[in-house]
């Protein structure tokens, strides 16, 4: 009787030790660089779905996922064990992904606006080139409108004739 409850109250330790456990088993991503390397993968398929030539797309996306895998130190076993594991807790996984959609939207916020600034910093350069030009212009005006009154100036002097 005794051993059968020592038996039960080791058991019941056991699972709640196992059940308390939530460090990520060996070779799994952690979780923050996990997310940082979503990021990077559906920024890469973004540009992927692009590509409209299918092989050209083949060999980029090799290129560009190797890089991705190089950048963080991981190989695409261990990314798609890391991937397994954490689909496989959906509470999780979803929080995960969610952090992944906020940090998408701030990257392409980030991007809007350097576009933007890019486009105004553009259009200040075009208009003080125009302006530059113009001036050029005027001034080429100037010299050429200043012959022209010279010329006319002379063809206009009235010859003299001396009287005899």
């Amino acid at each position: 009787m005794i051993k059968k409850k020592i038996a039960i109250l080791f058991s019941l330790c056991l699972i709640f030790i196992s059940c308390s456990q939530e460090e990520t088993p060996k070779g799994i991503i952690e979780k923050q660089k996990m997310i940082n390397v979503m990021v990077d993968m559906q920024i890469t398929d973004s540009y992927l779905n692009q590509v409209s030539n299918k092989d050209t797309m083949m060999m980029q996306a090799h290129t560009r996922y190797n890089y991705i895998f190089k950048k963080y130190g991981i190989d695409s076993a261990q990314f798609s064990r890391s991937l397994a594991y954490y689909s496989d807790k959906p509470d999780e996984f979803n929080k995960m992904f969610n952090v992944v959609l906020d940090s998408l939207n701030s990257k392409e916020v980030f991007a809007r606006q350097t576009d933007s600034l890019r486009r105004v910093m553009k259009s200040r350069k075009d208009s003080i080139a125009q302006i530059k030009l113009m001036k050029k212009d005027s001034l080429l005006n100037k010299d050429s409108m200043k012959k022209i009154f010279d010329k006319r100036k002379k063809s206009l002097k009235v010859h003299v004739i001396p009287a005899k």
